[in-house]
């Protein structure tokens, strides 16, 4: 084609003026050879004369076509193009049409997933022909002359096409050969052994060679050399060995985090670690992005994929007893399972899976930026760190000091836990730096004084000003007084189309993608686009790095703060276009994926939104997409548990969405709001929501608000009244019926359960969550299913069914536990409490130090045994333990649980042991006012009467003590709840003896009896016998 100079319309050959403005045209130019450096893979068969041999010529033609088909699929994967098939042999070229600037690397992956695929197909030959089939290859790099490929002209030649035949035909059977060149640049990514040079045909020297034996992994980001030198840090780089040798030593999980501002050499650091570590340590990095609040999870996503790089996830697993709930909880942290699972366990399947791999070998664990963290993440690291046993792992963490503005507890000191505070490099080892990076050009010291003063011990500082100082060396050198103004000053330097790659590619992120930076620039740049990353590599504002997308590549700004600076030098109208070209991009990129990566795509349109407003040209449509995608987001958060993130998102969503009408995103960012532990928030958004719902006439959402008031503390402690609460939640049942949403109704039915359960109604309390049960399990949600069944054992625990039954029932909730730790943790507290009434003290106890180590391994309270535990010690009659665990349980109860009631009970309970010392005078003090936190909560109004009762019968005050022991049976009388009425029974016989009335004593003794012998609580019933005989003798 004839392409015009004027207006670009290209035109036939033999045209002499352009067809579309006239334009007289020179002669088409021939298409022109280049000289490039690329890689050459050739492969060939071993011994296909013996193929020919064994087979029918058909069958041997369907054998290569699907050998030939499999090759270069694997060649066309890692972007190479298949030159030519020479008989058997297949010539391969990576670079050309397009040169990437890890072609060698693309080279010798594709040529290794060759011979993996030739295994999955030489399983199929030795099934279906009882053959297998050989291959052998050489890779070499240099440079050729190939035509132009936009006339079809691609084929190469040279003399490293030659080296590359000549390297397969040296290869034995099975053997990958790669040349010296090649060698130089993937050294840092495979295994390779040395051969002894080779003579090859052709060829007057010796040619070195080496034999590929591995892919190391693919952290390119943190194992990539660096070009400047490490300085001034060899202290720092010793203490983080000694905590990697101890870790080992130790068969522990060690903590390190290094600290420090922008630019001062943490990453430099870690991978001097990295370069140190033995070669059998498993390496996983994972970075923490900037934003992404509902991807909580995605750098242990990164993490995961390097594990699992060479055979996935079961060789680790396959030992472990959970290795099924391990999967499970991995798949819903990697948005790959549509279950639901608690941030506590997800946390566990991680530390599972971390310490599986520990086993095998040492594991260093790599978070960047953790100052980006979310909260969630924070805790799963910190969790790991405290409870990984009998493993071998480092975990390497990296900040800036602005972490512990949010989370000033990281840097509290714990046993197996390392503060690394970089300072500044002093004047003396700046000097070696800039000494080390100047090269042949040296300064002159008045210069390296500047830079030494205006660096003020910022390696990064000084790499980028002797580098700029490179870039213009007949230039008098002017030091920038910022490090932000510095890298500005050199992205100033850039070529304008460099420019405008590195101001694309900001817009993604310190993370990238080539195929973003071209969907970005103008047509006219993007077709150069490869040309310029390389530069941009050359002059180290960019490193390659993995790629997210199949059939792209990835790279990395160097340091964050390039981007930065990058991304500030755009005039906000260009931003606002390219963060909502950008967001297209990435959505159509993902494809069916989208939805795991919503916040993405939301935060780009609202990027876009935010400029434009700014520059006072709001767009609604906009706002109203970008609002769209974080409500969204932030549905799939509140499923995963995740509420901080949450919050975060239906925030900015109510901010892109303020007129949204139907009072639906009101009602899911109060739920979210309370979930997360902020009542007075939520109070509000929920209000709001049912008047929003009802204007609109959104029944379902009036109703599902109307809910949600009942699940938010109230404003103070004594508003709480369990019986108005039950009545107003099922008036709104037979509504949430009609709306067929079984979510609703499984917390509508726990509602009017804990209701039921708090009045002493538990056989009506375990009718409300059988329903429950059942609408959890139509809804499909096994979080929902598993508090449910942890409530059933309460209340069973507490009823009238009899403790030998309720046992069972636990044993068996024990056995389909399959890793709920919920479950486990509460069948086993109950089962404790149950035998301790058998007097089967030592299992009791044994089976509640089970149920406390998984609970506070998970770090949750709804299943804390806390009365549990108070019941064995109790039982077995060690008053001492008691009162200690009730003191130790008091502190851990916080403001939620006193709105509901626990640190009454609390107190009811620790007054009652006190009686059992024969403190009273202490039991009184405690007691003197009655509690105002649920005012009609049963169980702790009778506790507290009880022990008030005893200790006044004791001080001289027995008309009082008598009217309250009768106050309490009184109480209890009406409910199911056996152990209570016989407790309250047992009281007043205890308060009528030490008033002197023995006949009255013992019929309450009697009443108590009876009722202990129908729960099967051998224990106390005996204690009440022996009560019975001692006021009757």
């Amino acid at each position: 084609m004839n392409t015009c100079a004027d207006c670009g319309h290209e035109n036939a050959d033999d045209a002499r003026f352009c067809s579309s403005c006239g334009a007289a045209l020179g002669a088409a130019p021939h298409p022109a050879e280049v000289r490039k450096v690329v890689t050459v893979v050739f492969t060939d068969l071993v011994g296909s004369t013996r193929l020919g041999d064994r087979l029918d010529p058909e069958t041997v033609r369907r054998v290569m076509s699907r050998y030939f088909d499999a090759m270069q699929a694997a060649i066309e994967h890692h972007g190479g193009t298949v030159e030519k098939f020479i008989g058997d042999a297949i010539m391969a070229v990576f670079g050309l049409p397009t040169l990437h600037e890890d072609d060698a690397l693309r080279a010798v992956r594709a040529a290794v997933e060759m011979d993996a695929t030739l295994a999955l197909l030489n399983e199929d030959l030795q099934r279906d022909h009882g053959l297998r089939i050989e291959t052998r290859t050489g890779v070499n790099t240099g440079e050729v002359i190939a035509g132009d490929a936009t006339a079809a002209q691609k084929l190469a030649t040279g003399d490293a096409v030659n080296v590359a035949a000549r390297l397969e035909q040296a290869a034995a059977a099975g053997e990958i050969l790669i040349g010296a060149e090649t060698h130089r640049l993937v050294a840092d990514s495979v295994e390779a052994e040395p051969l002894e040079p080779l003579a090859l045909p052709g060829k007057a020297e010796a040619v070195a060679g080496w034999r590929i034996t591995g892919l190391r992994k693919d952290v390119p980001a943190f194992t990539r050399p660096i070009a400047a030198a490490f300085v001034g840090r060899e202290a720092e780089l010793a203490m983080l060995r000694g905590v990697f040798d101890k870790a080992i030593a130790g068969r522990a999980c060690e903590l390190v985090t290094i600290v420090g501002p922008p630019g001062i050499g943490k990453s430099r650091i870690a991978r001097e670690l990295i370069a140190a570590v033995p070669e059998e340590t498993t390496l996983a990095v994972g970075r923490c992005l900037a934003y992404g609040e509902s991807i909580t999870y995605a750098p242990l996503a990164e993490i995961l994929r390097q594990i699992s790089f060479d055979k996935g996830l079961t060789d680790f697993l396959t030992p472990e007893t959970d290795a099924a709930a391990i999967s499970q909880r991995l798949a819903v942290a990697l948005g790959t399972s549509d279950e639901r699972a608690s941030p506590e366990e997800i946390a566990w399947a991680f530390r599972k899976l971390f310490e599986a791999v520990g086993r095998k070998h040492p594991l260093l664990l790599v978070v960047d930026d953790i100052h980006w963290a979310e909260p969630t993440l924070l805790d799963l690291l910190e969790y790991v760190v405290s409870f990984a046993s009998d493993t071998r792992i480092l975990l390497l963490c990296l900040a800036r000091p602005d972490l512990f503005d949010t989370r000033p507890s990281w840097a509290a000191p714990r046993p197996n836990a390392t503060l690394v505070s970089l300072e500044p490099l002093n004047d003396d080892e700046t000097q070696g730096l800039i000494g080390r990076l100047e090269g042949r050009r040296e300064l002159s010291d008045a210069a390296r004084e500047r830079i030494v003063a205006a660096a003020e011990g910022n390696p990064l500082f000084v790499e980028h000003i002797v580098a700029l100082q490179a870039e213009a060396p007949d230039e008098e050198l002017v030091v920038p007084p910022t490090i932000q103004a510095l890298l500005a000053a050199r992205i100033d330097r850039l070529e304008p189309e460099e420019r405008d790659v590195l101001a694309r590619a900001a817009v993604e992120g310190r993370l990238f993608h080539r195929g973003a930076v071209a969907e970005l620039l103008p047509d006219e740049t993007s077709g150069r686009l490869g040309a310029h990353l390389l530069s941009l590599v050359r002059k180290e504002f960019l490193r390659p790095d993995r790629s997210f997308f199949t059939g792209d590549d990835g790279f990395r700004f160097s340091h964050v703060l390039i981007r930065d600076a990058a991304y500030n030098s755009m005039a906000k109208q260009l931003r606002a276009e390219l963060h909502e070209r950008y967001a297209r991009w990435f959505e159509q990129r993902l494809a069916e994926r989208v939805d795991d990566y919503l916040e993405i795509v939301g935060f780009h349109l609202e990027q876009a939104w935010r400029y434009l407003t700014e520059l006072g040209r709001a767009d609604d449509a906009l706002a109203r997409e970008a609002g769209e995608r974080l409500w969204a987001a932030a549905r799939k958060a509140s499923v995963r548990m995740e509420f901080p993130s949450a919050v975060g998102l239906f925030d900015r969503a109510t901010a892109l969405l303020s007129d949204e009408q139907s009072g639906e995103l009101l009602q899911e960012y109060g739920a979210a709001l309370n979930r997360n532990g902020d009542p007075e928030g939520a109070r509000g958004i929920v209000e709001r929501a049912i008047e929003r719902a009802r204007k609109a006439g959104n029944r379902r959402v009036e109703l599902l608000a109307r809910l949600d008031k009942f699940w938010i503390p109230p404003d103070a402690p004594g508003q709480l009244q369990y019986g108005q609460v039950r009545r107003e939640v099922k008036e709104l049942i037979p509504a949430l019926e009609t709306l067929d949403d079984h979510l609703a109704l499984t917390k509508a039915w726990q509602l009017v359960a804990i209701g039921d359960h708090s009045l002493g109604a538990h056989a009506s309390a375990e009718e409300d969550l059988k329903l429950a049960l059942l609408h959890a399990r139509r809804f499909g949600d096994r979080l929902e299913e598993t508090e449910v069944r942890v409530s059933l054992m309460r209340v069973l625990y507490d009823g009238e069914l009899a403790v030998d039954e309720v046992i069972g029932r636990c044993e068996r909730e024990l056995r389909d536990a399959r890793g709920d730790w919920m479950i486990t943790a509460g069948a086993l507290a109950y089962s404790g409490g149950l035998y301790a009434m058998l007097g089967e003290i030592d299992r009791a106890r044994e089976l509640v130090d089970r149920s406390l180590a998984v609970v506070e391994e998970f770090n949750v309270l709804n299943v804390y045994p806390t009365f549990e535990r108070r019941d064995v010690e109790l039982l077995a009659g060690d008053l001492a333990a008691a009162e200690e665990w009730l003191r130790k349980a008091r502190t851990r109860v916080y403001r939620l649980q006193e709105w509901w009631g626990l640190g009454f009970e609390l107190d009811a309970s620790l007054a009652s042991v006190l009686c059992e010392q024969e403190r009273f005078e202490e039991a009184e003090r405690l007691t003197e006012v009655l509690p105002v936190g649920a005012a009609d909560w049963v169980a702790p109004h009778v506790l507290w009467r009880g022990a008030r009762a005893r200790a006044l019968a004791r001080l001289g005050r027995p008309g009082e003590a008598v009217a309250l022991a009768a106050e309490a049976v009184a109480m209890a009388e009406p409910t199911d709840g056996l152990n209570l009425r016989a407790g309250a029974f047992l009281n007043q016989a205890d308060v009528l003896g030490a008033c002197g009335r023995d006949d009255h004593a013992a019929r309450s003794a009697g009443s108590a009896l009876e009722l202990y012998e129908r729960k099967g609580n051998l224990v106390m019933a005996e204690r009440a016998r022996l009560f019975a005989a001692s006021v009757t003798a």
